[in-house]
């Protein structure tokens, strides 16, 4: 784990301007990587929707750590819908949410 950190920090630090990266939703550890090589590095982490609902519900274990969703080092990426499920209006209401146009300007 370590050494996944290691290497998503150094590429986060020689990289300028927006950073993406795609891994399975539901790993919690390369969540938690990616979060803390952000931090490290001065930039922001932006989560989709449904990350954003496993997070909200995994920070309810205390033997859990996961990114605190209200901070302002975390984002939530909203696509553009006319319509969201219920569980995705209660995600708008738990921190920071962007759409595109947002992260385009960032």
């Amino acid at each position: 784990m370590k050494e996944v950190y290691s290497k998503i920090s150094q590429i986060i630090k020689q990289t300028s301007g927006l950073f993406l990266a795609d891994f399975a939703w539901g790993d919690i550890d390369r969540l938690n990587s990616f979060y803390r090589a952000a931090r490290q590095n001065n930039r922001l982490l932006a989560v989709t929707m449904k990350q954003a609902h496993l997070i909200d519900n995994l920070s309810k274990d205390p033997n859990l750590r996961v990114p605190d969703l209200a901070k302002k080092d975390t984002l939530i990426f909203r696509k553009a819908k006319k319509r969201y499920f219920g569980w995705e209006q209660e995600v708008l209401k738990r921190g920071r949410v962007v759409d595109s146009s947002q992260i385009a300007k960032m």
